[in-house]
């Protein structure tokens, strides 16, 4: 090789040695963040503010333009950067949370590796990291002991600072200690282990792109949602609730399940839904009742929005517990040209089993006059494997949502009345006395049901 060539590749080899040494310290300056200031949260505000930090190593946020040529050049010569490739990217970091007007999603503020989330107090939350547009890489762990995955915020929960935020088998979780999580929170363990119980049917929410087009629903204004029923047999009649004892509770049994899809708003198919020549299939994980692909019993077109049902028979028991996993629902147009895929993943429901452990069930009795009902006492009790307990007030404040009533008889229009609700009140009561709208008729049927903090529904009857 000739001396001229030798000396243009030592000066080639020196330029980069000069780019990894000293242009890694350019590379290392400082550059613009993904920044939004932050508004101060005072005492009295009804705000949370949440925040942690992403550790780094195993978790870090995007940087603005990191896939430009000088970002990836500056990464290859900078053996910090080259490190930090190994962490999970994320994006965006949101909090789900299901309030009176639907889903509600708020978008945590960051800089740096420095994040902060405003959130409301009485609603529960489940937190997502987002990498990409729409992958979701997993949602933060709080407390492993009381299989704590969502923030169950009171009115007492105060300002939580996670600590420094690392990744793993799929989950996020906190520096954060177990006594200073739940000291702002504001609850105990016994309240956060029964919150525990329910809160994995949150993840469903965090199925953002339901419709799979790539796009966060959220941010074209569409919402989708995947609701489970539950439906327990009192193995009691009306006569029995209409003396002066409560209704025993004790003889509660597990009947079944049923799914419920809802899509809005009304134009989102692409086409008008007939429930004759259209139809709405739901594929569950595995067989339901021995089937599979399901198709609607029943539509509900609303104002803004289409509501399907789905059930075999009366009601799903085989699995005992609906199915976890991944479920689909097509909808197809009269002439079988259109179909609409909607995809929820990592569904989860509450565990049940034939002793419905942890279920929370109404005892009741009617004051009749002249036949009408007058009033509903009540009182709330749960099963445990030691024995029936009654909850106290602050922990069915911290699981459920709502519960209300009503009583009817055949097609006639049934009257109904709030027992508690989460959002507009009056608070859960360990037991208590709601008086009953006027009747016009004579009722021969009462009905009980709540949902809990993950949006599913729990019914009871006595007719």
């Amino acid at each position: 090789m000739k001396n001229s060539n030798w000396l243009a590749l030592g000066t080639i080899i020196l330029i980069m040695a000069v780019m990894a040494i000293g242009y890694g310290g350019l590379c290392n300056k400082s550059k613009d963040k993904n920044t939004v200031a932050s508004s101060s949260v005072t005492v009295a505000s009804p705000v949370i503010r949440m925040e942690g930090t992403l550790d780094g190593s195993t978790a870090q946020f995007a940087s603005a333009g990191e896939n430009g040529f000088w970002d990836k050049f500056c990464k290859l010569f900078n053996p910090i950067e080259a490190h930090a490739d190994a962490a999970v990217t994320v994006n965006k970091i949101l909090a789900i949370t299901y309030g009176s007007e639907g889903l509600a999603i708020t978008e945590a503020t960051n800089n740096g590796n420095s994040f902060s989330l405003s959130l409301t107090k009485g609603l529960p939350y489940i937190i997502i990291f987002i990498n990409g547009t729409t992958n979701v890489l997993g949602a933060l762990k709080l407390d492993a002991a009381t299989d704590l995955d969502a923030l169950p915020l009171s009115n007492i929960s105060s300002n939580i600072v996670l600590g420094d935020v690392v990744y793993g088998s799929g989950e996020f979780s906190g520096s954060i200690s177990q006594a200073n999580l739940l000291s702002a929170l504001g609850i105990d363990s016994s309240i956060a282990s029964a919150f525990g119980r329910v809160d994995e049917g949150m993840l469903r929410w965090c199925s953002l792109d339901n419709d799979n087009n790539g796009v966060l629903d959220f941010t074209e204004n569409k919402q989708y949602g995947l609701q489970i029923d539950y439906g327990f047999n009192t193995n009691q009649d009306f006569d029995n609730i209409t003396g002066t004892n409560y209704s025993v509770y004790t003889s509660t049994a597990f009947q079944g399940y049923m799914y419920y899809f809802g899509v809005g708003p009304l134009t989102d198919p692409g086409f008008t839904f007939d429930g004759d020549t259209c139809t709405a299939t739901l594929h569950s994980p595995v067989d339901i009742n021995g089937v599979n692909n399901l198709r609607h019993q029943y539509f509900r077109l609303d104002p803004d929005s289409y509501m399907f049902n789905y059930f075999t028979g009366e009601s799903a028991v085989t699995p005992l517990t609906p199915p976890s996993g991944n479920y689909v629902i097509t909808l197809t147009n009269s002439s079988q040209t259109i179909t609409k895929t909607y995809t929820f993943e990592n569904v989860k429901s509450q565990t049940i089993d034939a002793n419905i452990y942890n279920i929370y069930v109404p005892s009741v009795k009617l004051t009749m006059s002249a036949g009408k009902a007058t009033s509903l006492s009540y009182k709330w009790w749960r099963k445990t494997a030691g024995g029936w307990v009654e909850p106290t007030a602050e922990e069915l404040n911290a699981v459920l949502n709502d519960a209300s009533f009503e009583v009817y008889t055949g097609l006639i229009d049934p009257v109904r009345a709030q027992i508690a609700s989460a959002w507009e009140g009056p608070a859960f009561a360990a037991s208590g006395t709601i008086a009953v709208p006027v009747q016009s008729f004579i009722p021969t049927t009462l009905r009980v049901s709540y949902t809990d903090k993950a949006g599913f529904s729990y019914g009871f009857e006595w007719r």
